[in-house]
């Protein structure tokens, strides 16, 4: 065995130390980055096409979207109920006629499995 090797005992020493490390955190020259501003948006309508059009068009639309892009819509269908405990399937189908309106090129619609 080593001489340079850190014994259980000393490392848990040690560790019983660590709260103070976050109780003055060190100055490295790191500067924290600004949150950035993401915009999100409400529409209340009866025509769901219209309230989720109207949505992403406040939201900032798909500009960013190059035609041809790849897009994955990640929808959520982590619970056996339907929605609105899940993505809606009628707003993921108008979510993708407007991307592809926008000139997205293959559009995938996937979630993790839980598991």
């Amino acid at each position: 065995m080593s001489s340079n090797t850190l014994k259980r005992r000393e490392f848990l020493k040690l560790l019983g130390w660590s709260p103070l490390l976050c109780a003055f955190p060190l100055n490295l020259g790191c500067k924290p980055r600004p949150n950035p501003t993401i915009p999100v948006s409400l529409v209340k309508n009866a025509d769901d096409a219209y309230a989720i059009t109207r949505a992403v068009d406040l939201a900032g639309g798909f500009d960013f979207l190059k035609p041809g892009d790849s897009v994955l819509i990640k929808v959520a269908l982590n619970s056996p109920n339907p929605f609105p405990a899940t993505t809606s399937p009628g707003m993921v189908s108008k979510i993708i006629s407007l991307l592809k309106e926008r000139g997205a090129g293959d559009v995938f619609v996937g979630d993790k499995s839980p598991t």
